[in-house]
């Protein structure tokens, strides 16, 4: 890893190193073209700023084995009441050692012939409105110019990069889609704050994800604890600020966190009890709209790829990351990195994810408003279902149950396959 470019130009400029990131530098890499990635952080991944469960059947990319820290199929939903209702056919799914996949699908990128910089950021992007004129939330071009003009800072200096294709894969901050002329702005509204620690106590359970709800455990959200193995977990939760009546998400995660396993504020290691590694990060709640222009791709959180329902955006991370590389590799081969060419990234997302997250939007919204006592009502209904029936599936029956035509949409979205 080094700070400053081999080059002056290259076909394809990926910004940001996460799990979008790293996944597009590396496919396209395979596509045979020249990829430069670029990441801020010292390291790539680091630091861990997510709960890091995913379900294998929604990843496009094989996970190796030394990458998973904890297979689970179980889950505990814990209502605002105190009532717990226990779920074991969620699917196959893990926590991950999220920072060592990063590194692999970044090695991977490496091998392949990528280039990374570290401790870098793009910056700024011009010509990248260059012949193009604006309709609504549409950029068209006329005339397509063939190469971007990438401002990439590092703490010492600047640098001016050629590229054909850059893909903005920086994050939720990102605000590189805003200079490419798309509507990536989020509102107060659409930004849950997020905390977490890594915590370690011998009574964790080592098998099943635990889920608590309730507007004075994480109003808004939803707080959680994921074992890692060794009676370890991820435990922290998310919160909507607007709910929050002036507190931080800090405040919530640590109130949460001394009630459940008091003894974490005070023990020593004798005790093998521990609370490290704090972390705070946010999530974008929103759909993405035009992900894509001349020259230009959003991926990951930069494009708003969260599930606005759970929060989980792993799988939306390495998908769109995936399709985004192998996409601007075809473009940059076939000499037509226009809107045009690259408008079946959009296409390919919209497929698979466009419905099923604008449904999963109004779900969110939904559960917002829903105060505990219909919580508790709608989980104690949904426990009257026998424990070998109860799935994800019966308990989203349940909640749309208050509104039937949220099922056609549903239905619609996929949210039901397998």
């Amino acid at each position: 890893m080094k700070d400053t470019p081999n080059k002056e130009s290259y076909d394809i400029i990926v910004a940001g190193a996460g799990l979008a990131g790293a996944a597009a530098a590396w496919f396209a890499a395979k596509g045979g073209v020249s990829v430069l990635l670029v990441e801020r952080e010292k390291v790539p991944g680091y630091p861990t700023r997510c709960a890091e469960g995913i379900y294998f059947k929604d990843t496009d990319i094989e996970i190796p084995q030394d990458c998973i820290a904890k297979l689970v199929s179980g889950l505990v939903l814990h209502a605002p009441g105190g009532e717990e209702l226990i779920f074991d056919n969620i699917g196959s799914g893990a926590i991950l050692h999220r920072t060592k996949f990063i590194q692999y699908l970044v090695d991977n990128a490496i091998s392949s012939g990528a280039e990374l910089i570290t401790e870098a950021s793009v910056v700024a992007v011009q010509d990248c409105l260059n012949h193009q004129k604006s309709q609504g939330n549409t950029t068209i071009s006329s005339d397509p110019i063939e190469q971007r003009s990438v401002t990439i800072k590092t703490a010492d200096a600047s640098f001016e990069v050629k590229c054909k294709i850059l893909i903005a894969a920086d994050g939720i901050e990102s605000r590189l889609g805003e200079l490419a002329g798309l509507k990536t702005k989020l509102s107060t509204s659409e930004i849950e704050a997020a905390y977490q620690y890594r915590i370690c106590h011998p009574g964790i359970d080592p098998d099943r994800l635990h889920i608590y709800i309730g507007r004075d455990i994480a109003p808004g959200g939803y707080a959680w604890v994921f074992p890692k193995g060794d009676f370890c977990a991820n435990g922290g939760l998310a919160i909507c600020p607007d709910l929050a009546k002036g507190k931080t998400a800090k405040e919530y995660c640590d109130n949460f966190i001394k009630s459940k396993f008091p003894e974490f504020f005070g023990c020593e290691g004798e005790t093998r009890c521990s609370i490290q590694d704090p972390v705070a990060g946010g999530i974008p709640i929103a759909v993405p709209e035009r992900i894509y222009s001349d020259g230009f791709m959003l991926a990951g959180d930069a494009a708003r790829m969260v599930n606005p329902l759970t929060g989980a955006g792993i799988g939306t991370a390495l998908f769109s990351g995936k399709n985004a590389g192998i996409i601007a590799a075809k473009a940059v081969k076939a000499g037509n990195c226009s809107s045009a060419y690259l408008k079946v990234y959009q296409q390919k997302w919209n497929k698979r994810y466009g419905s099923l997250h604008k449904t999963m939007l109004i779900l969110a919204n939904k559960a917002k408003k829903m105060s505990d006592t219909r919580a508790d009502e709608l989980i104690s209904m949904l426990g009257q279902v026998p424990s070998e029936a109860r799935t994800l599936k019966s308990f989203f029956i349940t909640l749309l149950k208050n509104k039937p035509s949220l099922l056609i949409k549903v239905t619609k979205s996929y949210l039901f396959g397998s």
